[in-house]
């Protein structure tokens, strides 16, 4: 009868430590990852703009600006992604410049766009020290007529020892080609295009 209880404890200990480094395993990945974070977007509610593109051209969106980090430690972010996003419109870059470094861009032609600061860095590898914030600029590519959207930006990041994954909501519009929009002769709204 003791024999029995102890197997049954050993096998209770057994589950648990097998629980908590599956867990531990889990979240060290980023398959388990808080919400959030330092990494704070200065704007309250979601935002977009759109655009008229020509297919397999690329061409920038640049509205996630301002993008502070309020904690005591240095960001690093890992990864970033576009969520929602139409099939046919492909993520071809992004890049980070220090808040105010550089003009704004919106939606322009081109990746990196015309006017794109020399000392612009890739988005994956920025560190973000305390107080600090960034403007990160999107490059995209659309590779067939149409209509084509992403309704929002995911960064995967760590500050010290802990991981985070931030969703901004920020929406995006391009339609192509451009000459098919312009012979219309009346603006497109961006929640149209």
């Amino acid at each position: 009868m003791l024999a029995r209880v102890r197997r049954r404890f050993r096998l209770l200990v057994v589950g648990v430590v097998l629980v908590v480094v599956g867990l531990g395993y889990a979240y060290a990945t980023g398959i388990i990852l808080p919400r959030e974070g330092p990494l704070q977007w200065s704007s309250s509610t979601s935002s977009g703009a759109s655009g008229l593109v020509d297919p397999n051209q690329p061409f920038s969106f640049g509205l996630l600006q301002d993008v502070t980090n309020r904690a005591h430690e240095s960001a690093t972010i890992d990864s970033i992604e576009i969520l929602a996003a139409t099939p046919g419109l492909h993520l071809v870059g992004a890049y980070v410049v220090p808040s105010g470094a550089a003009p704004g861009v919106g939606f322009a032609r081109g990746y990196p766009p015309p006017l794109a600061p020399h000392d612009r860095r890739p988005v994956a590898g920025t560190v973000v020290d305390p107080g600090k914030s960034i403007d990160i600029v999107l490059g995209f590519i659309v590779i067939k007529p149409g209509r084509f959207v992403f309704r929002g930006v995911r960064l995967v990041y760590r500050v010290g020892f802990t991981r985070f994954r931030a969703t901004y909501p920020i929406v995006m519009s391009a339609c192509a080609p451009i000459a098919e929009y312009v012979r219309e002769q009346v603006p497109v709204p961006w929640t149209r295009c």
